[in-house]
């Protein structure tokens, strides 16, 4: 679970830098909480949110579901039911119509490092086991 605040892991459906949703588990001041943020084409803007029951005691479980131009955002604690965070959010902003380029949306896994930490951008910048 992401331990400082401001850390958050999860999925992403990513488009480029300016055209992407994130459903994750984030660490708030106020506990553990199921994020979906989005950016289309400006600020990143938090589209959901909903506090995560007992997270220490559960394995967290998240899916993204695309349908057309729909988005659905989930989380389920261990084997239990999927319970939406989010659903009918505008999937069309990460179109290659809406957002440009040629190479489409890209599923996969999501995790950042509040500042202070090793984040993405620290561990760019640490050297490999071969000292470059």
């Amino acid at each position: 679970a992401p331990e400082r605040v401001g850390d958050r892991a999860g999925l992403a459906a990513f488009h480029d830098d300016d055209h992407f949703y994130l459903l994750a588990v984030a660490r708030t001041a106020g506990g553990l909480e199921i994020r979906v943020e989005g950016r289309a084409g400006g600020d990143t803007t938090l589209v959901a949110r909903a506090p995560l029951p007992a997270p220490e005691r559960h394995r967290v479980r998240l899916r993204i579901d695309a349908r057309g131009g729909a988005y659905d955002f989930l989380y389920a604690l261990d084997d239990g039911p999927w319970v939406p965070v989010a659903t009918d959010v505008d999937g069309t902003v990460l179109s290659t119509r809406v957002a440009g380029g040629f190479v489409g949306t890209f599923f996969g896994l999501y995790a950042y490092g509040a500042p202070g930490g090793v984040g993405p951008a620290a561990a760019r910048r640490q050297p490999d086991s071969t000292g470059r």
